[in-house]
């Protein structure tokens, strides 16, 4: 004889296992709504390589390598409002919180271009040593350390070189340590990081790695 509290309860088991997989299944659904409207791909130039925040209009400067320019974005929207020609190859990027500009190293051109934050145009290119890559600001002392076979040493309220700093063999990457005020330069070729300090801007230290 079929119990019938033993089939009351199978059936309610089963209503509650189908509520529960429909209920998380709608939540899945808005949750990939959610998701999918709070994330967004912003296209940009070829081969996008660097970038920087400009807090005082709340952009985003990206530079594109194979493109030649910079693509200015508008962090309210998160939609490309500019493209600024640059020089060949633009690579690393810094903000100037000094006066507002931004730096961009151009690889090919062997030029820091200057973009005027407030306007969105290069108001000046500045010519540096070969293979320009990386970009750094020191607010101490309002200097830009671009390295390019050295590490050219810009004055942020002129935008003219002051002076060239001998590193190890071709410096990529440069990097700002508020904390020591030293700046930060990795040698790819010597295997090492050439450490200056930003007060003198001499080199007072070179790290040995891998």
């Amino acid at each position: 004889m079929i119990n019938k509290h033993s089939v009351s309860c199978t059936l309610i088991l089963r209503l509650l296992v189908v509520t529960a997989v429909a209920l998380l299944f709608s939540i899945f659904l808005t949750l990939e709504r959610v998701w999918a409207d709070s994330i967004k791909n912003v296209a940009v130039g070829n081969i996008p390589a660097s970038v920087a925040f400009n807090p005082s209009n709340g952009y985003t400067y990206v530079t594109n390598v194979d493109s030649n320019t910079v693509s200015v974005i508008d962090g309210s929207t998160n939609t490309v409002i500019k493209n600024i020609r640059v020089g060949s190859h633009p690579h690393g990027i810094a903000f100037d919180s000094d006066n507002d500009n931004l730096y961009i190293a151009n690889e090919g051109s062997y030029t820091v271009s200057v973009i005027d934050g407030s306007t969105n145009t290069v108001i000046k290119n500045i010519p540096v040593g070969w293979s320009p890559l990386g970009v750094a600001f020191d607010p101490a002392n309002g200097n830009v350390y671009i390295s390019s076979g050295t590490v050219y040493v810009i004055d942020g309220s002129t935008n003219t070189v002051i002076k060239n700093i001998p590193v190890g063999l071709h410096p990529s990457k440069v990097v700002f340590d508020p904390n020591s005020g030293n700046v930060y330069v990795t040698n790819v070729d010597s295997n090492t990081v050439s450490v200056i300090d930003g007060s003198t801007n001499t080199v007072i230290d070179t790290i040995p790695c891998g």
